[in-house]
């Protein structure tokens, strides 16, 4: 799933369920049951991504707002390399909670990340956020943590 492969995560993790259901593992299936979750949220998230970077490329939307009196486009440098690995997520549609487990932080720390984020590009809100990270290139991933 973190590695962008989502259709491969989802028939493992139903081979996984399938499995924890035969042997009867409460505490398995339930993780899993989540993990499936997860996984259908950032597939529809990712579909919706998708689409708000078209809508900007085609001009069918406005580009994201800017507070105050911002007049020069943000740099993507001025964010340190965590809060590009949280704004990615967050672009991908992950909730707080979400954000917190797949970087192994809090989630008051994700809230604090997300809002220096926030204050840094000028941005009001996550959507925007999503738009900004969809209209700009900001590398790959870094590779999940073990």
């Amino acid at each position: 799933m973190r590695l962008g492969r989502l259709d491969e995560a989802s028939e493992h993790a139903q081979a996984g369920l399938a499995l924890e259901t035969r042997v009867g593992s409460p505490i398995w299936i339930n993780r899993t049951t989540d993990l499936i979750n997860r996984i259908g949220a950032a597939r529809g998230h990712v579909y919706i991504r998708d689409q708000i970077a078209a809508a900007v490329d085609t001009g069918t939307v406005p580009e994201a707002r800017r507070s105050g009196a911002a007049t020069a486009a943000p740099d993507p440098f001025q964010l340190s390399a965590r809060e590009l690995e949280v704004a990615r997520l967050v672009a991908d549609g992950l909730s707080n909670p979400a954000i917190a487990s797949a970087l192994f932080i809090s989630v008051p720390t994700v809230k604090t990340h997300v809002s220096h984020i926030l204050a840094k590009l000028g941005l009001e809100s996550r959507v925007q956020l999503a738009s900004w990270v969809a209209g700009h290139d900001l590398g790959p991933a870094a590779p999940a943590r073990e």
